[in-house]
């Protein structure tokens, strides 16, 4: 189960749908709730707290049905539904649905053990 604090206050059970971006004027993530009458309420998400959260272990990206595969530096969950990807040398966190991405480790396999396998 998903929960949702906005200043240490528990949103769960009031909220229809929440989302998070990035404000490129803020130059900070921001969290969204969105409530049943069609009122929104954001916060920076430095105020805010999503369960799960959890750090995803991986230094590879995978965009569905992109062909390119990207190194990144870190990546953490929340809620299991967005996905922030943060890259080398850039300040700036990317915000991803989970759902069309993948992070994965590189491996140690060399070009020349991969003819192993065939």
């Amino acid at each position: 189960m998903i929960s949702i604090y906005m200043n240490g206050e528990n949103k769960t059970k009031q909220i229809s749908d929440w989302s998070l971006y990035y404000d490129n004027k803020d130059q900070e993530l921001k969290l969204t709730c969105h409530f049943p009458s069609g009122k929104k309420y954001t916060q920076p998400l430095t105020q805010c707290q999503v369960n799960p959260f959890e750090q995803i272990k991986g230094n590879l990206l995978i965009v569905k049905n992109k062909p390119k595969i990207d190194w990144i530096e870190k990546a953490e969950s929340y809620g299991r539904k967005y996905t922030v990807v943060y890259y080398p040398n850039n300040s700036r966190p990317y915000v991803m649905l989970s759902e069309n991405i993948q992070i994965v480790s590189e491996t140690n396999l060399k070009n020349d053990d991969l003819g192993k396998f065939g």
